[in-house]
């Protein structure tokens, strides 16, 4: 079982002096992200999590082969939330980073489903309900003893007045009682929403403020700015997490953080990093790490390394823009990366 690492103070005041006041989060996240249907919530978990365990409906990974480049671990058989809880536990214990839930709503809506025929001879469909919450919370309590991240994709419910009262939007979930006490229990609820005049990279971005009153988010690790790239692994790497890349694309690691570094010495901009990949990396790469692959394979691995250089740059504007607001010099921030040389890592 991971646990929370943390430096302690000498000082005996619980507040360790100058630099020692790190935290680094290596206890599992509990990830709940949800969003309408076509934004990149599949095809964002399958970039994220290489060494993942997806439980997908059939055709849910298609993205897998015509986005992404390779199929991940996976099993699209689980039918009900009773066979979902039976299995995840074994699936936990065979070293994969993730459990990739893909997706929750239907899962859930099945299992409603199932439930009420099953009760509908006796007109008792409280009963059903009744089951199904209570399946819900098993899943909700089970997630965060699993040691390993657990990622739930949903669809969304809007907000929405019940007896008076708002009830915020958040992921869709059958009844009344889940949609309610099933989130809270995530480090992270994460609303995914189009950015049509993002100029770079995926057109889509988390929703995670509590400025946004009428929808259900939050982020425990501090480590998602409101309107962050849509990038899983990326965001949770800005919260200290290690996660690992994809076997023979180690390398990408090492180059991302290069090209944010190099880029953040001279010109701290989404700009120059785009400059940097095309005149620097891309070249080197097609020379060196592709050189004999197809162009097909070539064209999703550039924009793998793309689309992480980017995201983690504009993380890392986001906090530097922070510590500007409080008069603080932003220092470099070591990644996995930093030490490494362009020349050692492609």
């Amino acid at each position: 079982m991971s646990t929370v690492t943390k430096q302690s103070s000498k000082n005996g005041n619980g507040f360790p002096p100058g630099t020692g006041f790190v935290t680094s989060f290596t206890d599992p996240a509990v990830v709940i992200e949800y969003g309408s249907s076509g934004l990149g919530k599949t095809s964002g978990a399958l970039y994220s999590f290489p060494y993942g365990f997806f439980l997908a409906n059939k055709g849910q990974l298609k993205p897998a082969i015509g986005l992404v480049g390779f199929t991940p671990a996976h099993d699209d058989r689980i039918k009900t939330l009773e066979e979902l809880i039976q299995v995840i536990p074994q699936i936990a214990s065979q070293g994969f980073d993730a459990i990739v839930i893909d997706d929750l709503s239907v899962l859930a809506q099945r299992t409603a489903d199932t439930l009420r025929a099953r009760f509908s001879r006796s007109g008792n469909q409280y009963v059903a309900y009744q089951i199904l919450g209570s399946q819900l919370l098993r899943l909700r309590d089970l997630s965060r003893d699993l040691g390993v991240h657990v990622i739930m994709n949903c669809h969304e419910l809007p907000p929405r007045m019940e007896d008076g009262q708002l009830i915020r939007g958040g992921p869709a979930l059958p009844g009344k009682i889940a949609p309610r006490d099933f989130p809270p229990v995530a480090d992270m609820v994460l609303r995914i929403v189009p950015e049509p005049a993002k100029q770079h990279g995926w057109k889509a971005v988390y929703r995670c403020s509590i400025d946004e009153a009428a929808w259900f988010t939050k982020d425990r690790h501090n480590a998602t700015p409101d309107r962050a790239p849509a990038n899983l692994s990326e965001v949770l790497r800005n919260a200290g997490y290690t996660i690992r890349r994809a076997p023979g694309l180690e390398w990408i690691e090492d180059v991302v953080e290069w090209t944010v570094q190099a880029a953040s010495a001279v010109d701290p901009s989404i700009q120059k990093v785009m400059s940097i990949l095309s005149q620097q990396i891309f070249p080197t790469a097609l020379s060196t790490k592709l050189k004999g692959w197809n162009s097909d394979a070539q064209l999703k691995v550039l924009r793998w390394l793309e689309r992480d250089a980017l995201d983690r740059m504009s993380l890392r504007l986001a906090r530097r823009a922070e510590l500007t607001q409080y008069g603080i010099v932003a220092s470099q921030v070591a990644g996995s990366g930093a030490r490494a040389q362009m020349s050692a890592a492609t």
